[in-house]
């Protein structure tokens, strides 16, 4: 089925990147303060020494199932098709009701949820709030004025708007869900409030965000406020962190020389022509790859503690 071959990619999906999780479970930015183990106790019970990154995007997954492992990471994807046709989308809460049918199953489990600290991804309702309210449209990064790059009459490889609902913060459609074109997830027209549903991107050039980010997206109710939340997992890099960052984490790529034509010197997995649709400049990028580098340590130093 579709749901078993989403929840095999999650799966396969943790034995790549859960090196990073592990080994940067906090993160001041000297190279000697990276803490590599976790605060809870030590077991010889084999099966708490397990790991998986589950999701099933048509349904809720099964608890009995997650909660027979140490760490059961519940990706975004999760419930999709049921988050996708709420209204508006309401992917965090999901996440935190399906976390309670795994701790009510076995209450050592320890459940994580996932976070994006680049893409600001509107199918949570905290983050729809913000990007429906000018007062902080400065979070995130927004579509070049007049166009993109080399692009005529005003137009982006990216639209703005999704039927009548518009926004001139930046986003992509890439793994959105939608109505009537793609996988076709959504029954009636999609719902993120009062934006398009996208994948934005957050400007972390913003003092202000990343306190928000941190102690509220990460660290608020329903994040590692929540009883049954003991851990996250956060996604995405911008391409000039690269290796050597305080020595961890230390599986991104080598940094990329900047190419406005190509997106992977900028965000990773954005649309191909996100750094052409925004006008970012070289400059741009490493003033929020610095930002988002200052984020994430305060973001992972929080979880940790």
């Amino acid at each position: 089925s579709s749901s078993g071959l989403s929840g095999m990619a999650c799966a396969l999906g943790v034995l790549v990147s859960i090196g990073f999780m592990v080994v940067t479970s906090a993160g001041p930015t000297r190279t000697d303060a990276w803490p590599l183990h976790p605060k809870w106790e030590p077991t010889w019970n084999m099966s708490m020494s397990t790991v998986m990154m589950p999701c099933n995007t048509s349904s809720w997954f099964d608890s009995s199932l997650a909660a027979q492992y140490g760490i059961a990471d519940f990706d975004w994807s999760n419930a999709r098709d049921l988050w996708a046709n709420s209204r508006p989308m309401d992917c965090g809460q999901r996440l935190i009701t399906q976390a309670e049918t795994v701790k009510a199953r076995n209450p050592a489990t320890h459940v994580w949820v996932y976070r994006n600290l680049v893409k600001a991804l509107s199918w949570y309702t905290d983050v729809a709030a913000k990007l429906a309210d000018p007062a902080f449209s400065g979070w995130f990064v927004t579509f070049r004025k007049g166009g993109a790059v080399g692009l005529k009459n005003g137009s982006y490889y990216s639209p703005q708007c999704t039927g009548s609902v518009c926004s001139e913060l930046y986003h992509s459609q890439d793994q959105t869900p939608e109505h009537g074109i793609g996988w076709n997830e959504c029954a009636e027209p999609c719902d993120c409030g009062r934006v398009p549903c996208g994948e934005y991107l957050w400007d972390h050039r913003n003092a202000s965000l990343r306190e928000w980010l941190v102690q509220q997206h990460v660290l608020g109710a329903h994040g590692m406020a929540n009883s049954v939340v003991s851990g996250m997992y956060f996604d995405d890099y911008w391409a000039e962190s690269g290796e050597g960052w305080a020595n961890g984490p230390s599986h991104l790529p080598a940094p990329a020389a900047f190419n406005a034509s190509d997106c992977k010197t900028g965000p990773s997995e954005f649309e191909p022509h996100c750094l052409l649709d925004t006008g970012l400049s070289s400059q741009d990028v490493a003033d929020i790859t610095q930002g988002w580098r200052e984020t994430t340590a305060a973001a992972l130093l929080g979880v940790y503690n």
